[in-house]
């Protein structure tokens, strides 16, 4: 019985600490409010050495879309330069929806004459992954170009080598949306 009473003592201690320490973090988390791109805030009224510069609440548009822009070239470097003997160029007919007019007609022509060719029994793999990527320019609705720096992994049979590689990728503003024109990977 003793046992039972001093177990139930100590529960009671441990419940106890976790409500203060859930009390006291609660205390300490103010209500965040959210910030759209476009909206200021004012700081609120402060001594002249913490106050904020209004400027840096403010995101910039064309900061976002720079960011927007490199996560889909660098999406796009990587799944291009991705194949598998396996899945028979599905890396390339997903791309398709992301790629401009003149670059989709050219991998539709591409993916045509290469399905036409005999195929062999042995396994062959490429995966591509970005290291490194730098937007060179970009004019708003207009053009955006890349730079990348590549890992390759080639797969043959059950040989792999690694090699790197740099990579150019151009995209347009198209239809409204921004697509992929022109890749090169060398």
């Amino acid at each position: 019985m003793k046992k039972i009473f001093i177990i139930i003592i100590i529960l009671i201690l441990i419940g106890g600490i976790f409500y203060f320490l859930i009390w006291r973090a609660r205390l300490g988390t103010k209500p965040s409010s959210s910030i759209s791109s476009q909206e200021t805030v004012a700081p609120p009224p402060s001594s002249p050495e913490t106050e904020m510069d209004s400027a840096t609440l403010i995101v910039e548009p064309l900061e976002i879309l720079k960011q927007e822009l490199t996560i889909r070239a660098r999406t796009f470097i990587e799944r291009y330069g991705s194949y598998s003997s396996d899945t028979d160029f599905a890396n390339l007919q997903d791309l398709l929806p992301l790629m401009s007019n003149r670059l989709a007609n050219e991998t539709k022509n591409y993916l045509t004459t290469e399905k036409t060719e005999p195929k062999t029994r042995k396994f062959y793999g490429l995966t591509t992954r970005v290291l490194s990527i730098e937007i060179k320019n970009i004019v708003p609705d207009v053009s955006a170009n890349f730079s990348a720096f590549c890992q390759q992994q080639e797969t043959k049979d059950k040989t792999t080598i690694t090699f790197y590689k740099a990579a150019q990728l151009k995209m347009i503003f198209e239809n409204n949306d921004w697509k992929v024109d022109s890749i090169e990977i060398q």
